[in-house]
């Protein structure tokens, strides 16, 4: 609490972008137009992306997730659409390679998951493949979420892998690509299953590599206090927000207390659809207890759009 004798509120600041892991990025001869964006809900499956082993299926899931993840009504592709996987997989789904731009600010790898697998013995990772050479694992350190198992019964290369109930909810996953402007880069799911125990599988939606809109904070009025002297943070994104809006995760911290010292902020701030900022308040809250200087920091989280 702050005392009408002077004490104040320093609204500090920490200013960050997305957050993305570092990828050893790959290639194919072939290359489609960055940025590229691949939500499956065509009329049928897109015919630059390939399968093998005879797991993958494109479509509307009827177990799993039961429902994609662009609208909920869409297609994706899974390991099966319909029940379980079966024993003794060895498969793969493979994207077409993407030039990446040498302009782009960041330029990124983003697709979402859902998976329930047999724990340990079941599971899937990411390869990768640069200008048309051989496809390498895409180690857990390069991920925004990193594998779950180590050493997944020796059925992939490499034997790290997602795998279990852990992401049997949708879930982004992220990398960044900046390393390979210029170069390009191709991705394939590699899933493979031992000889007994069967579940849903992996279900992949919403590839995209593309450049992310970045989301920077900064506290433009930096200074509060008593009485009726309220703070403010200010979000900054590098583009306009989509149709819809875009939502900005945050973190509060400080040594000032939320809801006491100052009104509760939230964890979120929405970006209205056509603009590139909004604003975050920090509203003091008035009383006659002397405490002296107090700080509110703001941090920015990862999210979905940016």
């Amino acid at each position: 609490m702050l005392g009408s004798s002077g004490g104040r509120i320093t609204a500090a600041h920490l200013a960050v972008g997305v957050l993305l892991a570092l990828l050893t990025a790959g290639g194919v001869a072939r290359a489609a137009t960055f940025p590229y964006n691949q939500t499956f809900d065509g009329a049928s499956a897109p015919g630059d992306w390939t399968v093998t082993g005879g797991t993958w299926e494109w479509g509307t899931p009827t177990s799993g997730p039961f429902a994609d993840h662009t609208t909920g009504s869409g297609q994706l592709f899974g390991t099966v659409l319909a029940g379980d996987y079966t024993n003794d997989r060895d498969a793969t789904l493979t994207a077409p390679g993407v030039l990446i731009s040498t302009t782009a600010v960041l330029p990124a790898l983003s697709f979402w998951m859902w998976m329930d697998s047999e724990s340990v013995w079941d599971g899937g990772h990411l390869e990768f493949s640069v200008d048309g050479g051989p496809f390498n694992v895409v180690q857990s350190g390069e991920l925004s979420v990193p594998y779950s198992y180590e050493f997944l019964d020796d059925l992939l290369d490499d034997g790290n892998a997602w795998e279990g109930t852990t992401f049997s909810t949708w879930t982004q996953v992220m990398m960044d690509l900046t390393p390979y402007a210029g170069q390009t880069v191709r991705f394939r799911f590699h899933f493979a299953s031992d000889d007994s125990v069967t579940e849903p599988g992996w279900y992949i939606d919403d590839f995209e590599i593309y450049e992310p809109i970045l989301a920077t904070i900064a506290a433009t009025d930096a200074v509060a206090g008593e009485p009726a002297d309220n703070g403010l943070f200010t979000v900054t994104l590098t583009e306009v927000a989509p149709a819809g809006g875009l939502t900005v995760n945050f973190t509060v911290g400080g040594t000032a207390t939320e809801g006491t010292d100052y009104a509760t902020i939230g964890t979120t701030v929405i970006v209205l659809a056509g603009a590139t900022s909004a604003t975050i308040p920090v509203t003091v809250n008035s009383d006659t207890v002397f405490e002296g200087i107090e700080t509110v920091v703001v941090t920015l989280s990862s999210g979905a759009g940016y």
